[in-house]
């Protein structure tokens, strides 16, 4: 399910000035017209066309078909496409219902949709005037399907291994993860019970892991915008995508490795 080369995008899209409190709605219709976009261009292997949406070709060319299609073809994908439900990921819904104030620019939208059995979380960031389609995650899972070996300490491998081991509730493992000064026994509640579903470890194990610039925005839990906690000594950032959920990863340096400061992530999986 998550392997495919085509499980992750991150779009944007020009927006218009609205009546105030309309903000949000009028930008996720524009985030999404352009999601919408990118995956035409992509599905008809047009890959000017799908350029024209991306921030960085980087990557592109693995991600788009070389075959010909005909008109027909390309009409069925544009009209497939145009009819697509998308929703908005976990922690983005509220969107919807608008903001007073228009979204910085920086401000990420994620939705979440499935083209021909193929789940994507479809990721959107406001770029000036316009949105743009960010090809990061889309390439980190593409490395972890080609076999992307970690080096020892990595802090990608780290923030996998602790969440494994969060979904395990196994503290032993915590203790060697979890940054120093955090009560690892209180990480899960006192009747927690380890998920036997394998999709839990799966996602996991797979999730695509991104690392923040210093001056990019996030959206906080709780639905505000802003930047980055303080990156001192060292300290990194990550955003990993546990299927249409995205997860913050604060991890500080340990000697050769990094330790991770807990968060409230067993809720935001679901358990």
């Amino acid at each position: 399910m998550m392997t495919t080369l085509r499980p992750f995008v991150l779009a944007f899209s020009s927006i218009m000035l609205v009546t105030s409190g309309l903000w949000a709605a009028t930008e996720v219709e524009a985030a999404e017209a352009v999601a919408r976009a990118f995956l035409v261009a992509l599905y008809q292997n047009d890959k000017a066309a799908a350029a024209a949406h991306v921030v960085s070709e980087e990557g592109l060319e693995g991600f788009v078909g070389t075959q010909a299609l005909d008109d027909s073809t390309k009409a069925a994908v544009q009209a497939d496409i145009a009819a697509l439900e998308i929703e908005l990921a976990p922690g983005y819904e509220d969107l919807r219902d608008g903001r007073a104030e228009p979204l910085p620019d920086g401000a990420p939208i994620r939705f979440s949709l499935a083209y021909r059995g193929v789940p994507m979380a479809v990721t959107t960031i406001k770029g000036g005037d316009e949105w743009k389609v960010d090809l990061r995650w889309w390439t980190a899972m593409r490395s972890q399907a080609e076999g992307q070996r970690l080096a020892k300490g990595d802090p990608r491998l780290v923030a996998r291994r602790y969440l494994i081991a969060l979904l395990e509730g196994n503290t032993k493992k915590l203790r060697r993860l979890v940054a120093k000064g955090h009560n690892v026994s209180k990480l899960h509640p006192p009747d927690y019970e380890a998920p036997f579903e394998d999709q839990y470890y799966y996602l996991a194990l797979e999730m695509p892991l991104v690392e923040m610039g210093r001056d990019e925005v996030i959206r906080r839990e709780g639905g505000e915008y802003g930047s980055l906690p303080m990156l001192d000594n060292g300290a990194r950032y990550l955003i990993g995508l546990y299927w249409d959920t995205e997860l913050h990863f604060h991890l500080v340096p340990d000697g050769d490795t990094y330790r991770v400061i807990p968060g409230d992530h067993l809720a935001q999986v679901g358990l």
